[in-house]
């Protein structure tokens, strides 16, 4: 059954503070100092319908139509550099975030979310008007928004969510173990703005037991640490250190985001396919690891919201 509520203890997750192994959720980007209501200029933005979907959902959705969570073809992103300076500092050790002025597939399809109360996450283009990002980014009752190449603006324009897809099993804290963090996520429908065919979109993907210490694996994100969550900094050669047993998720790695506010932001691979495929967003970290809300229910989620919303 699909359940849909308007009613979630948001709340009660974002009071959490420490979590298994002293792991905690990634704090949101700060109110920037020159946010204007769009209820102010007389806008009225939707308040999304929450769609909660259990585990028997979303294996259907994805029994029902095994390809949908494919990516487009997009042949030009191999023509896009790769800098390399810096690449093997950490913030777990030393900062190796690296600003990110690139605006060609794929960087184009990630940007920055923004809810009703003005604080900011990252999210990414995972469908022609779907966006993945943070369960934890939300508020139940609130309109959230996406920008996709968000660079000091909304220069790629602003749409809204108007239907939101999450997984029925996560439950308000305290005590969430490391399965928890595998649901950490939600899956937003923009209305009728189709963003993912202007600005290109990335597909989704399970964890394979082969990218242990081996996939070089990538993350963008709006730090609050940086440039006030204003402008994108990438990190590359993330290197994904386990995953847990619960249904290949959460990814566990060395991804700088624990100490930058990129809650929400991808953690993605170029594939041999040609495509560009998400495996999570960023939900939790420490000095130590960071996490990666993944797994079968993310995935299955992509290919419902694609489903329902085509």
């Amino acid at each position: 059954m699909i359940f849909q509520s308007s009613v979630f203890v948001s709340s009660a997750i974002l009071s959490l503070s420490t979590f298994v192994h002293g792991v905690k959720i990634l704090p949101e980007g700060p109110v920037p100092d020159d946010f204007v209501p769009p209820e102010a200029l007389g806008e009225d933005p939707p308040i999304p319908e929450i769609i909660e979907l259990s585990a028997e959902d979303m294996a259907a959705f994805r029994v029902a139509d095994p390809n949908v969570n494919l990516a487009p073809p997009h042949p030009d992103f191999m023509k896009i550099p790769v800098e390399e300076q810096n690449l093997w500092e950490r913030v777990i050790g030393t900062d190796d975030r690296v600003l990110h002025t690139d605006t060609s597939y794929p960087f184009s399809a990630i940007g920055r979310v923004q809810r009703q109360e003005g604080n900011t996450c990252t999210g990414t283009l995972i469908g022609p008007r779907h966006v993945a990002t943070a369960r934890h980014c939300y508020r139940d009752g609130q309109w959230i928004s996406f920008s996709p190449g968000y660079f000091d603006g909304a220069r790629n324009g602003v749409a809204y969510a108007t239907q939101i897809f999450r997984s029925s099993t996560l439950l308000p804290g305290p005590g969430w173990t490391d399965c928890d963090f595998r649901d950490d996520y939600i899956i937003l429908v923009l209305g009728n703005d189709r963003m993912g065919e202007r600005f290109g979109y990335f597909g989704a993907k399970l964890v394979e037991s082969n990218m242990v210490n081996a996939a070089p694996f990538r993350h963008i994100g709006y730090p609050g640490d940086r440039d006030g969550a204003q402008r994108p900094y990438r990190h590359d050669r993330i290197n994904l250190r386990r995953y847990t047993d619960c249904q290949t998720g959460p990814m566990v790695t060395d991804a700088d985001i624990s100490g930058g506010h990129s809650a929400g932001g991808p953690i993605w691979l170029h594939w041999s396919d040609g495509g560009v495929y998400s495996f999570g967003v960023a939900s939790a970290g420490d000095d130590n690891a960071s996490l990666f809300s993944s797994g079968s229910n993310f995935y299955n989620s992509v290919i419902a919201a694609r489903r329902d919303f085509p």
